[in-house]
């Protein structure tokens, strides 16, 4: 009993108690060991910070279990769309990474980015009710980004908020204006 017990804090420190994705911590753990090997490899990754577009509105319409049931239904989608290789994890809030792991082409990380958007255009159902929601994606490269995770990190979240000053649902590349919004989004 002592054993599970263990293993099971363990498995709490390092995953999200809604989602049941890892949280930021071993996120950050995963980016840095990503980037080591980038780095001795010359291997390529791609960071995609992902803002569930207005969240507050979600809570404020449907309260906190409605927003609860979004966000769980998001990370299903978000791991459903991925690849096994690449990374998911919950940031805290509303906010969610994903780690590509040596995309080959820029069009991969498009294609990939679409398949995100793609994957949260069906509605959420919540209580009989349909819950619409969007993201805001932000992407950063490496090598061409930055070369620390906090670069990286840092460049995709400042991507992200272009996005959503852009008009939301749709993704952006830090390293160029190039923006593409869902053209189901309206």
């Amino acid at each position: 009993a002592l054993q599970a017990n263990r293993k099971e804090l363990e498995h709490l420190a390092r995953h999200d108690v809604l989602t049941g994705l890892p949280n930021r911590r071993a996120f950050q753990e995963r980016l840095e060991l990503t980037l080591v090997r980038a780095q001795r490899s010359a291997e390529r990754f791609a960071l995609l910070f992902i803002d569930v577009d207005n969240f507050k509105g979600i809570n404020d319409h449907w309260g906190h279990d409605g927003g609860d049931a979004a966000l769980k239904i998001v990370a299903l989608r978000l791991s459903a769309a991925t690849r096994k290789a690449d990374a998911v994890a919950r940031m805290g809030g509303d906010e969610f990474v994903v780690l590509l792991e040596n995309p080959s082409h820029r069009e991969d990380i498009v294609n990939i980015a679409e398949k995100l958007l793609e994957s949260v255009r069906a509605p959420i159902l919540h209580d009989g009710n349909e819950m619409q929601v969007g993201f805001s994606i932000g992407i950063s490269q490496y090598p061409d980004d930055g070369n620390t995770a906090a670069q990286l990190l840092s460049r995709a979240d400042h991507a992200m908020y272009e996005i959503k000053a852009a008009g939301r649902n749709g993704f952006r590349f830090s390293s160029t204006k190039d923006v593409s919004t869902n053209p189901a989004s309206g």
